[in-house]
Order: structure tokens, then sequence, then C-alpha cells
């Protein structure tokens, strides 16, 4: 019986039971920023339709984003259209040149700003490119998503070769 005793006091005393009786779930353990872009950048790039190119641009962009493509600021919708218009056929590639990455707040990857040079390879055109991205906590989002990261403010410079 004491040793019953002991060992229900030994289990209380448990990282895992004091994690349990925690009123609030541990934070997943966010993706840093330049991973976050990476990963948004290749859904855009690999996306087979323009379904799944709207739905990696809603994951990845702000609905209140601000787009510049090569000194022209653009919507969304002309985003969409421009690479929908690249096609979806393959081959599809995507190298990363240079990343760059300033968080908001030291060793923090909820917000920050992210640079990309890339080149990839959409259809029948081989394109270098480089963006520049600034990304918030989008408190606007609802249902608020376990990642509620986006982009606010998207800066692309594009050459197709």
């Amino acid at each position: 019986m004491v040793a019953l005793r002991f060992a229900s006091l030994l289990l209380l005393s448990t990282p895992f039971a004091l994690a349990s009786k925690s009123p609030h779930p541990p934070k997943p353990t966010l993706p840093s920023l330049t991973a976050w872009a990476q990963n948004g950048l290749a859904g855009v790039v690999k996306a087979t339709s323009a379904s799944a190119l709207e739905t990696a641009l809603d994951g990845w962009l702000s609905p209140d984003v601000n787009i510049t493509l090569n000194g022209i600021n653009i919507t969304p919708a002309t985003l969409m259209a421009h690479r929908v218009n690249l096609g979806f056929a393959p081959p599809l590639k995507l190298s990363l040149v240079h990343t760059l990455e300033v968080p908001t707040v030291a060793n923090s990857s909820e917000t920050g700003e992210v640079s990309l040079a890339f080149n990839a390879t959409i259809g029948p055109l081989d394109i270098a490119g480089v963006i520049n991205v600034i990304i918030v906590q989008d408190t606007s989002l609802s249902p608020r998503p376990a990642d509620p990261r986006r982009i606010i403010n998207f800066n692309e410079l594009l050459v197709e070769f």
C-alpha cells in the first residue's frame, strides 16, 4: 500500500502530470520565417491547378496584402492570373539561390522580413527572381489557423528568360 501511494505521488510530480494540468496547451513550434516563406513559394510554383494555386496563395498572403511586381502595384487576383498564364504543365522546378531572414524580435519565428532569390522553371519559361516579404501574425483570419502568419507586403522582381 505504501509503495502504491509513493508511486502515485511520483506520477503526480512528473513533468507529464504537471503539463497535463496546465490550462493552456503548449504552443506548436513554428518553422522559421525562411522555411515558412520557402514552403509558400514552393506551393505557388508547384501548383498543378488554379484551385491548388488559390489554396497556396490563401495560405501565404494576407487578404490585405500589398503586392508589387517589377515596380507595379497589382492585386492578388492579378498575381494569380499571372501565375495561371504561366501554365501548370511540367516541368516545374524551384531552386533557391539565396535567402535572408530578419525577425522582428530576435530569435522569434512569428514576424519579420524574408528575402528569397530563386530560379524557377514553370512550363516553358525559365524565371529568375527575388521576392521580399514582410510576414505578420494576421489576426483578421477566421477561424484562426494554427499558423496565422501571412505576408502583408510582397515585392517581387522577376525576369523571364
